[in-house]
């Protein structure tokens, strides 16, 4: 008796999409010799990791958490998938030629890596409590183009993890995005010192750093470990800017509103300035009671994270680099 198709789905939800396109398969290379979940997990995993002159695709991170243990982390690391997917990809090895040929890249003029960070809600988007939200990091190259980043295979998946697991790790997000942008310039597959790629009978040199910061308010927030729109200092840059809702009867210059729309009127935070407050925060925190210490962070505008990214000077620069741009 043929299988019927309308009931294919309904115990485990597929969709019609996707649905099609597994009978497809299966119409043109017939019944796989397992079907179980652990098989086509383990299938997918040896397929994934595989091995590049720059290390195994997916690796992993140890990462701190609150209660002074670690978490493993899996990601895929930059330059692994970046050779794999090149050296596999025709469409991808055309794109990266062509705008190599029209925008060169060297040690000197490297191309800009898009840093993008974003919170992945499956499922029911009003759901009060999804336990399967995910917090995912993706990058990809400026100069690829407008028409190039518009298109969402143009974009490479660093990392995508449970934001219940974020949120047990030390310094949360902060942590987690340090450890994102240290995997761009690992020893020996530093994309700022160049990686050579496969592009079929050519082997190009692709040389990048980090330029841009890609995000939303939410974001940003979490990965400086600001406090963001809600916090009396809502901007990550800026010194002297109070959000409105807070402001006093008598504003003494040099304090200005959100509301604001003279970019004159903002001191901006510098380099030097974000890691002095980051450092008198840590200072603060051996001697200060949690409710001062909250007090504290409210009026800085930032919170304690020692594993954050301002609280190291490598990551500091990297950062404002991306947001000063």
């Amino acid at each position: 008796m043929p299988l019927d198709i309308t009931r294919v789905g309904r115990k485990s939800y597929v969709t019609t999409r996707g649905l099609a396109e597994v009978l497809e398969a299966v119409k043109k290379h017939g019944l796989p010799s397992t079907t179980s979940r652990s098989d086509i997990k383990r299938k997918r995993s040896a397929r994934a990791n595989v091995m590049t002159p720059y290390g195994h695709v997916i690796q992993q991170w140890r990462l701190q958490t609150e209660d002074g243990g670690t978490v493993a982390i899996d990601y895929c690391h930059p330059a692994a998938l970046v050779w794999h997917l090149c050296s596999s990809s025709e469409p991808l090895q055309n794109l990266l030629l062509e705008r190599m040929g029209l925008e060169p890249c060297s040690l000197a003029a490297p191309w800009r890596v898009v840093f993008y960070s974003d919170e992945i809600t499956p499922g029911n988007q009003l759901r009060s409590r999804n336990p399967r939200k995910l917090q995912a990091i993706y990058f990809s190259f400026a100069n690829l183009g407008s028409a190039a980043l518009g298109k969402e295979k143009s974009w490479f998946l660093l990392c995508a993890v449970r934001s219940k697991t974020v949120q047990s790790l030390q310094s949360g997000m902060g942590q987690l995005c340090r450890a994102a942008m240290l995997s761009f310039r690992t020893h020996g597959a530093d994309l700022s010192s160049g990686i050579q790629l496969y592009c079929g009978e050519s082997r190009p040199v692709l040389c990048a750093q980090l330029g841009i910061l890609l995000s939303d308010e939410s974001a940003l927030k979490y990965m400086a470990n600001n406090k963001g729109a809600s916090g009396k200092l809502p901007c990550v840059l800026c010194r002297n800017v109070i959000h409105r809702r807070y402001k006093p009867e008598k504003m003494r210059e040099p304090l200005v509103t959100h509301t604001d729309i003279n970019y004159d009127h903002f001191i901006l935070h510098t380099q030097k300035s974000l890691a002095e407050t980051a450092e008198y925060l840590e200072t603060q925190s051996r001697t200060l009671n949690k409710g001062a210490m909250q007090d504290l962070q409210t009026k800085l505008g930032f919170n304690h994270a020692p594993l954050g990214i301002l609280a190291s000077s490598g990551y500091l620069e990297m950062l404002y680099g991306m947001v000063r741009k």
